[in-house]
């Protein structure tokens, strides 16, 4: 992608220094150093979100599927905000963590993410549609689709919003 933005960005500025066409304009050096400044800018929010999109694939697959808690831990902010599908509104990585240590222990709300196949990341926010896994009473899986809309600040989610199916 990086290498995308900066051969456009290339393409550009050789079409407008030509001085075959009188409705091209010339570029000033400012306005190069402009242009190189935002594609610096791009590039490093690219590699910022896809760093985002890596970590909450970390949480999902590496710290909740592998009941991992000392990653999950890593990758939540000490006074992160979880807002759950039955609307209740959690603050605090301690409130979390025994949220996550009681799915863990007892099995109650655990659910195994098989797949995200849709992430989006825009600046400072990541939105991934994904596949649970949910076990059965009678011994089968079931697959429901989940949402998670998550907020990151230095590498560590600060906000998140779930939204999954339920286990009866």
């Amino acid at each position: 992608m990086k290498s995308t933005i900066s051969i456009l960005a290339l393409f550009a500025l050789s079409m407008t220094s030509c001085n075959d066409n009188a409705n091209i304009k010339n570029v000033t050096t400012s306005e190069v150093d402009s242009l190189k400044l935002r594609i610096q800018e791009l590039e490093s929010e690219i590699e910022n979100n896809q760093l985002n999109l890596a970590r909450f694939d970390s949480v999902d697959f590496e710290a909740w599927n592998k009941k991992d808690i000392e990653l999950f831990n890593r990758l939540h902010d000490e006074n992160v905000v979880m807002y759950y599908p039955d609307r209740k509104i959690e603050k605090g990585l301690k409130a979390h963590t025994d949220w996550a240590n009681h799915s863990f222990t007892t099995g109650e709300g655990f659910v195994r993410v098989k797949s995200h196949p849709i992430k989006v990341a825009s600046n400072d926010w990541t939105a991934v549609i994904g596949i649970n896994e949910i076990p059965q009473k009678d011994g089968t899986i079931k697959e429901a689709p989940m949402a998670t809309f998550s907020k990151w600040s230095n590498g560590k989610m600060i906000e998140e919003h779930l939204f999954f199916e339920t286990i009866d």
